[in-house]
């Protein structure tokens, strides 16, 4: 048996090229897909066999070493005369037989060897499975012509639809995002958290008599702070209407100073109860807030001074003094 050729076979399973000492090379080449009269043949690849052609490569030589657990030398003159029975046969008019891969078939106009590849090795192909594509007919043309244009028209009653509903959704979404911003601005007697922030209140010009008296105390601008306190709860929108001072508080200063702004008058006992040690709390409701004031006065000095020597600032630190 000749054993180079079933070496020859198994190795162009897997290799690009394949030297055979003294008979040729076989080259694999990919070919793209092409027309060959009417029809279009898919990517295929194929086994060119050049003979008389080498180069050193002792691939065969090793593969055959291996198998017969030999030196290289010995495995090369066993692949010597392997050729050389292969060219007897090819020169005797007979074709050589590779395994499942094809055949070697003498052709004196062709150089003298050619490879014909089996139906088996070209099922091992990766594109085996496509099959030949006929020409179309002019009619098929005119006929896939029209299906082209008729898929064209649909597709872009689709996409004008599609665009609709876009600028559709997209002014809905413009819509939702104008009415959350709204709904986020200050409004009146709106149910809203109050938080700290700083504001100037202008005071009333006092009469040319009384300006030199309250030169030294009172000044232009009253200082008005809100405390975190006054985001402590969620006001009640009927309680912000309530403007007039509530009957608990008889006292007629204009200046109060406020330690705690809370959002029910429950919550502002509850204060006073806490903070029963400091004597003259009381309540003053006015905004829709309930503020405890601990100190007053006729001026804004006044009641700073009243709120200084009973060292209220120092009890509570937060404390700011507010226009009634």
């Amino acid at each position: 048996m000749n054993t180079t050729i079933r070496h020859i076979c198994h190795l162009l399973r897997d290799r690009d090229d394949l030297a055979v000492p003294g008979l040729g090379v076989f080259r694999r080449r990919r070919v793209g897909a092409r027309f060959e009269g009417s029809e279009l043949l898919p990517p295929s690849e194929e086994i060119v066999f050049v003979a008389h052609d080498s180069y050193d490569d002792d691939v065969l030589v090793m593969s055959v070493a291996r198998c017969l657990a030999c030196d290289k030398n010995v495995a090369a003159e066993r692949v010597a005369a392997d050729v050389a029975d292969i060219k007897t046969r090819l020169g005797a008019g007979m074709s050589v037989e590779l395994g499942d891969s094809g055949k070697l078939v003498p052709a004196a106009a062709l150089g003298g060897i050619v490879f014909e590849p089996s139906a088996s090795w070209n099922s091992r192909q990766p594109f085996s499975w496509l099959k030949p594509v006929e020409r179309l007919a002019e009619a098929d043309k005119a006929e896939e012509v029209l299906v082209d244009e008729e898929t064209e028209k649909r597709r872009n009653i689709f996409m004008q639809s599609l665009q609709r509903t876009a600028s559709s959704a997209a002014a809905v979404a413009l819509l939702a995002l104008i009415a959350f911003v709204a709904s986020q601005l200050p409004r009146k007697n709106a149910a809203e958290t109050q938080m700290a922030s700083f504001g100037f209140e202008r005071a009333e010009r006092p009469s040319i008599s009384e300006s030199f008296e309250q030169a030294a105390t009172d000044k232009a601008l009253v200082l008005i702070i809100n405390t975190p306190a006054d985001g402590m709860s969620i006001v009640d929108p009927s309680e912000k209407k309530r403007q007039a001072i509530a009957s608990h508080c008889d006292n007629d200063d204009s200046y109060f100073l406020i330690v705690a702004s809370l959002a029910s008058s429950a919550e502002a006992y509850k204060f006073i109860a806490a903070n029963a040690d400091t004597p003259g709390l009381g309540i003053l409701e006015a905004d829709g807030r309930c503020r405890v004031y601990a100190a007053s006065g006729a001026t804004f000095a006044a009641a700073k001074a009243h709120a200084e020597s009973e060292g209220l600032f120092e009890r509570f630190p937060a404390a700011w003094i507010c226009r009634k």
